[in-house]
């Protein structure tokens, strides 16, 4: 595990680009995202899909709905 000046954390990753850089050779991951304010409108959080050479695949963004209890998933 790698922890950058910036904050950004890197598990088997040496150069972390993102808050959370996880590199892994097997697809078992999960991961929890928590909003920590309410989630009113705008991006509440996402994950990005990148390729070896770092460039962005696909992504998959949750849009809050305008209350505290739902988002839209966005790919």
């Amino acid at each position: 595990m790698t922890i950058k000046d910036s904050g950004k954390v890197g598990i088997n990753e040496t150069a972390p680009d993102t808050q959370l850089h996880i590199t892994a050779a097997s697809g078992d991951t999960i991961l929890t995202l928590q909003r920590s304010d309410t989630n009113t409108s705008g991006l509440t959080g996402g994950i990005n899909f990148a390729a070896s050479d770092d460039h962005s695949v696909a992504s998959i963004m949750a849009l809050g709905d305008g209350d505290n209890e739902g988002a839209n998933l966005s790919f």
